[in-house]
């Protein structure tokens, strides 16, 4: 679930498909929930501010402890399962993303001519039973060679993130050693293999920034670089994500493509917590979910203005855990939506209580399967799993409709008992355009 355990596992996913062709992204493919994590409560809901620390005692933690109960109990909906079929082409599936009610997936399939392993981009309008087909069907393979992220743009467009010449990253090379490597060969060709690129409606690089340009590294110290991830905001502001020395940190391209200094400061690389995960927040910016060096949830918003990208610690921290995995929220209305060991949530309000929508004991899947979830409009949802062979599948969740019970029909009082011989009205009055029928 967080960033560095998903770093090791993707690593072993992409590293692969680098040497035929193609780091990580702290919010979209969360690792396995270990089962040494795993709760059975949900963390405090109620955080008093007139009480200090000191002063809580053991009632308030029972009334808590009652109040998760009582909410893992109640879910705001029960579940119609459906699991989606992946198309037959698609060996492997890495990424996906959804906007205006459609998914679209990122993943690769093994070319049998020249042995590589090729990316490749799906999409489908949600649904049911969605038909992905392929989003760029003419397009040259060539343009997609190393695609490792990608991010839907508001016309509907793609931005990407490419790893070319990959098949060495050194600080993930267990073999690598600082006195040994060839940091010239490094320099000329490593760092200058990650690229952002904009691609057009037919699936062509339209627009292409090499992303060392953006980066400038100390080689004196000789740093090692590479990008792991790539988001973009609802007002199209990029978010990339780079390991830098072996340190995390961000950095954000405004929607003319200007990389935004960190708060009105000369920096433009904002370090992060080895521990983060990402999540989309449909009103603006990104949320940002960190674990410090004392063991502290940090939970902020993320977001570009005043031509800067500011980081504002929200007041919900209190409710996030280790448990908590960050979801990817498209509805406007809603502030933020989060997953634990117990179920889906959503916050319409940054001051509002979480409200259960979903436990996974109730749709019979486990919390350790689940490898990310996307809230969609009308509380329905798509979650990644991990299945049997440690690859991704895809399940649709939407709230079971509840079952209306027809209403009984009460006889006026002037039609009970025998009418016979006897004319009577009925007492609901027909429609005013119409002339009252006697019934005899």
């Amino acid at each position: 679930m967080w960033h560095r355990k998903w770093k090791t596992i993707l690593s072993i996913s992409v590293v692969g498909l680098l040497i035929g062709s193609v780091g990580c992204n702290g919010s979209e493919i969360p690792a396995h929930l270990d089962s040494s994590d795993a709760i059975t409560e949900l963390p405090p809901l109620v955080t008093t501010s007139s009480v200090s620390t000191e002063a809580l005692d053991t009632s308030v933690t029972e009334t808590t402890v009652a109040q998760a109960q009582e909410m893992e109990e109640m879910p705001l909906y029960h579940s119609v399962v459906r699991e989606w079929t992946l198309p037959e082409t698609l060996e492997e599936l890495y990424q996906i993303r959804v906007q205006k009610e459609r998914v679209y997936l990122l993943g690769a399939y093994h070319e049998e001519e020249t042995q590589k392993v090729q990316s490749v981009l799906y999409y489908a309008q949600v649904g049911d039973t969605p038909e992905f087909v392929p989003l760029f069907d003419q397009a040259d393979e060539s343009d997609f060679m190393g695609l490792t992220d990608f991010t839907v743009l508001s016309d509907g467009t793609i931005c990407g993130l490419l790893c070319t010449n990959a098949e060495e990253v050194p600080y993930e090379d267990p073999n690598f050693h600082p006195d040994t490597f060839d940091w010239e060969s490094y320099y000329e060709n490593y760092m200058t293999q990650y690229q952002l690129v904009w691609y057009n409606e037919r699936g062509q690089i339209a627009k292409k920034l090499g992303l060392s340009t953006v980066v400038t590294l100390d080689e004196s110290e000789r740093q090692t670089m590479a990008f792991t991830g790539v988001q973009c905001d609802s007002e199209d502001n990029l978010y990339l994500t780079a390991t830098i020395h072996e340190e995390d940190c961000l950095m954000a391209l405004d929607a003319t493509g200007n990389l935004r200094p960190i708060q009105g400061k000369s920096s433009q690389q904002l370090p992060l917590s080895s521990y983060y995960q990402w999540g989309r927040c449909a009103k603006g910016g990104m949320l940002l979910l960190e674990k410090d060096t004392d063991e502290a949830y940090h939970l902020y918003h993320v977001v570009i203005t005043d031509e800067a990208l500011w980081k504002t610690e929200m007041e919900t921290t209190a409710l996030l855990s280790e448990q908590t995995i960050l979801a990817n929220t498209e509805p406007s209305n809603i502030w933020l939506s989060f997953w634990d060991a117990v179920g889906i949530y959503q916050i319409a309000d940054p001051d509002d209580m979480p409200q259960l929508l979903y436990q996974f004991k109730e749709m019979h899947l486990d919390a350790e399967d689940v490898a990310g979830v996307y809230v969609l409009p009308d509380d329905s949802m798509i979650l990644t799993l991990y299945n049997a062979q440690g690859g991704l599948s895809l399940e649709y969740i939407v709230p079971e409709a509840e079952e209306v019970e027809p209403e009984e029909t009460m006889e006026p009082e002037e039609t009970k008992g025998s009418t016979e011989g006897k004319d009577h009205f009925m007492d609901t009055q027909p429609p005013v355009i119409a002339t009252p029928v006697n019934f005899s």
